[in-house]
């Protein structure tokens, strides 16, 4: 297996960690001030990841209230099968978050991945009061400006399933890297009955693309299954970049009190 995969395989992990749509519709911004939503549903998820025919890892993703408007979320994902042939690959986050006027609200995050031998590290502390992050990358400091609703990146997935909720997606979704702010946007593109080791749901597809500035680098197309009875829970997810095999994410496992409702749900 090439290296390449396993950069598509963190990448996707990265952005997945959160795991996280009809007819197309017109995105359009949430009103943050009048827009009120019952709070998120914990829960626990896990999926195995396939490249091509073969497994390469797996991926646990939960998220705990923990009193108040406070939320923390952890995620680990590791490889198996013929990429667990290649030593310390992994990656994992942390993150602590609000939950305030129907809005997710990061705190902190922590990010670490290992592939191979080269090790990333990422810890962001957010400061509304002065609308700044403070960015700490293998040991360099940046401060990152910030605007209402900005998120870390594993919270995306999670904002996309609050939005879904409410019927309107923004119409971009912004979220700190290591050096500034990125942005996803994400479009509707149709319904779709998927199957899973946990049975055949209903879902809407969501579909975000990521052009590279890079004349000769491929644009990256992820696709979301969204569960509307699950709180838009994708159960399914896939990732292609260029004419790299299909990575493709397929949810096993899903407990916490959202995991209640599944039996309900199929």
């Amino acid at each position: 297996m090439k290296l390449a995969t396993l950069s598509n395989y963190i990448k996707i992990v990265s952005f997945s960690l959160a795991l996280l749509l009809g007819t197309e519709v017109v995105l359009a911004q949430p009103d943050v001030t009048k827009s009120k939503l019952a709070k998120p549903i914990p829960f626990s998820a896990s999926y195995e990841v396939y490249n091509g025919d073969s497994k390469i890892g797996e991926l646990i993703f939960s998220f705990k209230h923990v009193g108040n408007n406070n939320y923390t979320s952890e995620g680990t994902a590791s490889t198996s099968g013929v990429l667990g042939l290649i030593p310390n690959v992994s990656a994992s986050i942390k993150s602590r978050w609000k939950y305030i006027n129907g809005h997710i609200q990061p705190v902190w995050y922590k990010y670490k991945a290992s592939i191979v031998l080269v090790n990333k590290r990422m810890f962001s502390v957010y400061d509304w009061s002065s609308h700044v992050a403070t960015v700490t990358h293998n040991k360099k400091v940046r401060k990152v400006p910030l605007e209402d609703g900005d998120l870390d990146q594993s919270l995306v997935p999670l904002a996309v399933m609050q939005d879904l909720k409410r019927k309107k997606l923004r119409d971009e979704y912004r979220y700190v890297d290591r050096r500034r702010i990125k942005k996803y946007k994400f479009k509707i593109i149709g319904q779709d009955q998927v199957d899973t080791k946990l049975g055949r749901f209903d879902a809407v597809l969501v579909e975000t693309v990521q052009k590279s500035k890079k004349r000769n680098k491929p644009k990256r197309q992820t696709i979301f299954w969204s569960v509307p009875k699950l709180e838009y829970l994708p159960v399914r997810i896939t990732y292609k970049s260029g004419d790299d095999a299909e990575v493709v994410m397929s949810l096993t496992k899903l407990s916490g009190e959202l995991g209640s409702r599944l039996g309900k749900s199929k």
